[in-house]
């Protein structure tokens, strides 16, 4: 819409993703490539993710409109959004299932 601005910079991301697999016995270095399916955890942890806009900003109109566009004179105000930042801390583990999906063949 014509009546939406996005102004500014930089937005910054901060913070570290850790994405590790492992087996049924969390050993990483003994991990099982022939049971995949079924003795396998993948573990993910969010360390201190930050998203920081800093100067980034939205203004925008705020209509009511009867029409998917919103086309017409409905004007209602005024927004302005900036200076949001988020910070995310976690984690996920995800268990495969036990299925028989066999291991993919080496590429040549």
């Amino acid at each position: 819409y014509a009546d939406v601005y996005l102004t500014g910079g930089l937005v910054k991301r901060s913070g570290s993703v850790t994405l590790e697999c492992f087996n049924s016995k969390n050993d990483p270095t003994a991990f099982d490539y022939t049971n995949v399916s079924s003795l396998s955890r993948l573990s993910v942890e969010i360390n201190s993710m930050t998203i920081d806009t800093g100067s980034v900003s939205i203004d925008a109109a705020i209509k009511l409109g009867t029409t998917p566009d919103l086309a017409g004179n409905q004007y209602l105000g005024h927004t302005h959004t900036s200076g949001v930042s988020a910070t995310t801390n976690g984690s996920l583990s995800v268990y495969a299932h036990n299925n028989t999906i066999a291991p993919l063949s080496p590429l040549p």
